[in-house]
């Protein structure tokens, strides 16, 4: 016979949740504009250094050159990062853009170059998430969880910090785009700079392996050298507590699930 207590087994699980998301104070709205470039040793864009040597070569050969347009340049050898959050949804968007060039077999005595763009739009509420393809205009559904869930990234952090090796890494507190941030100089010289003005809704600003702002871990700045090349992440746009624009978070409403 089953024991009546089998029955209550979930419960805790379930209850930890209610009285967690009861107690904590509603996380603000908050929206971070990122762009990440991969750089040379010199600090060029090595994208657009790919770019430009493509067309001197083409020049080189006497081929009529069809090149990217201003606006385009801009873009090239960037990736583009936003998140949004909200007390009901979280959002990011995250796009890149390359170049592609088509020769002579296809456009006789041209080099043509075209902008690549790919990217995705992640959309998560409780219990439900969906992953729109920006270049392929394509929606998924990913597998629903416990709408109660949603909110456990936000808990309040200790007052008294986290316990975490800092050894041979410097902190130095100030503020960026008028918000407390502490930045780290690793040995290696690599730097971040993380929002320390987030506990209250489970935002740490110890130093972090993301590369991008994320629920837990804002991540403002971030220069990260590899062998060859470094990783440099720039914040170009940082609010709390301003009503976010979704418009560029949009779905279009031809791909949008059928209520």
């Amino acid at each position: 016979m089953r024991s009546p207590f089998s029955m209550l087994r979930g419960w805790p699980v379930v209850l930890l949740l209610f009285f967690a998301c009861q107690q904590q104070k509603e996380v603000p709205d908050i929206y971070v504009d990122q762009v990440l470039e991969t750089l040379n040793e010199e600090g060029g864009n090595m994208i657009k250094e790919q770019y430009v040597n493509a067309v001197e070569i083409c020049e080189s050969s006497d081929k009529k050159v069809r090149g990217l347009s201003e606006a385009d340049m801009d873009k090239l050898g960037t990736r583009r990062y936003q998140l949004a959050i909200t007390p009901e949804k979280i959002v990011i968007r995250q796009e890149s853009w390359g170049f592609r060039m088509t020769g002579h077999h296809v456009n006789p005595g041209e080099c043509r170059f075209v902008l690549v763009h790919q990217g995705d739009l992640t959309i998560k509420i409780p219990g439900r998430t969906m992953v729109y393809d920006l270049k392929e205009n394509t929606l998924t559904e990913e597998e629903q969880g416990i709408p109660e869930a949603f909110d456990l990234p936000f808990q309040a952090l200790s007052e008294t910090g986290e316990e975490q090796d800092t050894s041979g890494v410097h902190s130095v507190r100030r503020e960026f785009m008028g918000q407390p941030v502490v930045q780290w100089v690793h040995n290696e010289n690599n730097i971040e700079t993380l929002w320390a003005g987030g506990r209250e809704w489970g935002f740490s600003e110890m130093p972090s392996e993301n590369m991008f702002a994320v629920p837990g871990k804002m991540v403002l700045q971030k220069e990260q050298k590899k062998e060859g090349y470094v990783l440099k992440l720039n914040t170009r746009t940082f609010t709390v507590g301003i009503p976010v624009d979704f418009g560029t978070f949009a779905i279009p409403a031809e791909v949008l699930p059928v209520p």
